[in-house]
């Protein structure tokens, strides 16, 4: 839902430019990437956190086992958030024609390891499949816009946000058992300073969150024009 909402917003703009500068819808299209790339590691760092009290509060003590398959398909979730970044530049660049391809290569590749691994490892296996379907479609989507419409992306703040996740979850997993809003406040506080500190995060990525909804300097995108 999160990333879906937020594309939402920043659509508009990525549609509008993808058509009238390409300049402009890459300095977007990139900018959007980052923010996602944030976001997407803080909920792969929360759900692998909080997954024991997740399943717990859903479904009670007895799928306590669910904590595992849950913390694998984190990793899909996290991709998610990407893939809708994807997803919608294929539309905005009218390559939608292609994705439907690509998200039939993924449900077919996801059929058969289902086939394949789930009778000897479980569900383990299908939450393992659902990162490999999401990881495929992702890339395949990136690297399609990548070459019909030249948009490269740039993958530091997507590794400084891997690295503040992996950081803050060794800081905070001894915590894990704490309540839920604390351990999630603290890994989310943790994750934070981390990626500041490295510089993944800035006072100006900050200050633009809080003026724009979708986090995206329009006034300052307007001005390349």
């Amino acid at each position: 839902f999160l990333p879906a909402m937020y594309m939402g917003l920043v659509m508009p703009s990525l549609s509008r430019f993808a058509v009238s500068s390409r300049e402009l819808f890459l300095k977007i299209y990139r900018k959007t990437f980052n923010i996602l790339s944030i976001s997407g590691v803080l909920t792969i760092l929360l759900i692998f956190v909080l997954a024991p009290q997740i399943v717990e509060i859903i479904g009670g003590s007895e799928f306590s086992q669910s904590a595992a398959p849950l913390r694998i398909t984190a990793f899909a979730i996290g991709l998610i958030f990407l893939g809708n970044l994807g997803g919608q530049s294929l539309v905005a660049l009218d390559l939608q024609k292609y994705g439907m391809w690509i998200y039939l290569s993924g449900a077919v590749f996801n059929i058969i390891m289902n086939f394949i691994f789930i009778p000897k490892f479980s569900y383990n296996a299908a939450a393992a499949s659902t990162v490999g379907t999401e990881i495929i479609v992702t890339f395949l989507m990136f690297y399609l816009i990548k070459i019909k419409a030249r948009a490269s992306l740039e993958f530091k703040i997507l590794f400084k946000s891997f690295l503040s996740g992996l950081a803050s979850f060794l800081l905070v997993y001894p915590f894990r058992n704490l309540n839920f809003i604390i351990a999630g406040a603290m890994a989310t506080i943790f994750y934070l300073i981390v990626l500041y500190a490295l510089k993944g995060l800035t006072s100006k990525d900050i200050r633009d969150l809080v003026k724009s909804d979708s986090g995206i300097e329009i006034e300052d995108v307007s001005s390349m024009s």
